[in-house]
């Protein structure tokens, strides 16, 4: 990881051509300047925000995301796709009340020359946001927490050794064009938080959303126009949602989670964004069977072989246990499932 002392870009001289070396250093100058003002002192990850997180066994995500993701299995349950008239843009649309009885909605935007190319194009993501996407969004909140900075600068390949982990060989150039379009895809993606609001005075009732980007990519450099070797990005805006109750308070998540295929992703991450949400000293809750099969994706599955989607299930859980995410064994009574933690 290059800090800012040493994050300096070398012009690219080209011989007898004073002028384009010129017009390079000052180009690259100012974007290493816009780099380093990003990288100011409202992004950094306050101790605070670790107080119930063991940093050698665990990272945090803001409560105030994890508790809206909280919600994804649902959410990309039954989806909405929107054309955006007279244009290729489609966005894939969900919305979903929570606990308090605000609107968590879910949208991605995406292009395609047709409506039919456009279905194809939104299964696919919904896919990889239960799996590969929210693992992606996972490594960049990990390596936020070992840099303590919401708005950070790294190689690219830093991200993929965390997706990574028991990865020994070079990552060869289709993948990392792959890993960059997962990041632009994760870009496209944001939670829209919406709560009513009733004014004291003239009791006048309002709606108040907040836009949560699952990341922001704000710089990228590289030789190569597929992908970037260096890239700045954002986990967190923290001065947009510096007065959300949750957000600096980080929701524990284990290292290990990374070590997980990313098939398994979306259930190993909601049951410790579930844990999040319950005190301490409770040790266990009890989920319907029925919704940790969505959880797990294994909807499709289900309607097609309920015994199979329960083994399958299992077998996730299990995996989860293995990485130390819950405990085993995995007990069902009745029609839930008893899921016990550390």
């Amino acid at each position: 990881m290059l800090d800012r002392e040493e994050y300096k870009l070398t012009p690219v001289i080209v011989e007898d051509d004073e002028p384009v070396a010129k017009f390079m250093a000052a180009t690259q100058y100012e974007v290493k300047k816009a780099v380093e003002t990003i990288l100011t002192d409202k992004n950094k990850i306050d101790d605070t925000f670790y107080k119930t997180i063991d940093s050698n066994i665990e990272f945090g995500i803001s409560r105030t995301i994890s508790d809206k993701l909280y919600h994804l299995p649902k959410l990309l349950s039954h989806p909405e796709l929107i054309w955006q008239e007279g244009t290729t843009s489609y966005i894939i649309k969900s919305s979903t009340p929570d606990s308090a009885g605000h609107t968590i909605t879910l949208e991605h935007r995406l292009q395609a020359s047709s409506h039919e190319e456009a279905e194809k194009i939104a299964a696919i993501v919904a896919d990889r946001l239960r799996g590969v996407l929210h693992k992606i969004h996972m490594a960049a909140w990990k390596l936020a927490n070992e840099l303590r900075q919401f708005t950070f600068t790294c190689q690219m390949t830093e991200l993929m050794r965390l997706c990574y982990p028991d990865r020994e060989a070079r990552f060869q150039n289709q993948e990392k064009i792959e890993f960059y379009e997962h990041l632009r895809s994760l870009e496209n993606t944001k939670m829209i938080y919406s709560r009513k609001k009733t004014t004291a005075k003239e009791g006048k009732h309002t709606i108040e959303s907040i836009e949560i980007r699952l990341i922001e990519i704000h710089n990228k450099i590289g030789e190569k126009e597929e992908y970037p070797q260096t890239i700045t990005l954002s986990v967190f805006n923290a001065p947009a949602l510096q007065n959300e109750k949750l957000a600096f308070v980080g929701a524990r998540f284990k290292n290990t989670t990374l070590k997980l295929h990313a098939e398994v992703i979306s259930l190993a991450a909601w049951l410790q964004a579930r844990k999040a949400q319950h005190n301490e000293g409770n040790k266990s809750i009890l989920v319907e069977e029925d919704y940790l099969i969505r959880v797990a994706g294994l909807e499709k599955t289900a309607k097609k072989n309920k015994s199979m989607a329960r083994k399958r299930l299992q077998e996730k859980l299990l995996r989860c246990a293995e990485q130390g995410i819950i405990l085993s064994p995995i007990e069902k009574q009745g029609a839930n499932i008893l899921i016990r933690y550390q």
